[in-house]
């Protein structure tokens, strides 16, 4: 069976893998940028401007495996323990910021930094990094098309 076998069928075996609350936002320091932000009302999943209000673009649903395969990396990131605020002690003033903000299963997480990231890498986070992790589930969740990341 797979993800798009009749749910009725599979109803008592499932368990819930739809974030109560999820909310990323990559933004640049000219005001730009865009979040990824799953509405839980109506079951999808949009990309929109930094603000949060126009729709830039509404994406599949995600299936039960990507929430699965999303979490699993969120788990291996350890994003549940990661620090409220991550600050760049350079004085940069250009560069990108990030957000993240999520519920499920009774976890929460709400996160960001400007220029500086979990991994203690400064300005950069190193591939295989936490953050890395993050990046890559972002864009497996999004099937590719959240812009601001890099693969």
């Amino acid at each position: 069976m797979n993800d798009e076998d009749d749910v009725s069928v599979n109803r008592g075996r499932h368990y819930p893998v739809e974030p109560q609350y999820f909310e990323f936002c990559e933004y640049g320091c000219l005001g730009d940028g865009h979040r990824l932000v799953w509405d839980p009302m109506t079951q999808t999943l949009e990309i929109r401007d930094r603000e949060g209000f126009k729709s830039a673009k509404k994406l599949p649903t995600p299936t039960r495996t990507q929430w699965k395969a999303f979490w699993f990396l969120l788990d291996r990131a350890d994003v549940w323990n990661w620090q409220s605020k991550y600050e760049d002690e350079t004085g940069i003033c250009d560069g990108g910021g990030w957000r993240l903000d999520a519920s499920f299963a009774g976890r929460y997480i709400k996160t960001g930094g400007y220029n500086a990231y979990p991994d203690k890498h400064g300005t950069n986070y190193q591939p295989g990094s936490p953050f890395d992790i993050l990046s890559t589930a972002i864009l497996l969740l999004s099937q590719g098309e959240f812009p601001g990341l890099d693969d």
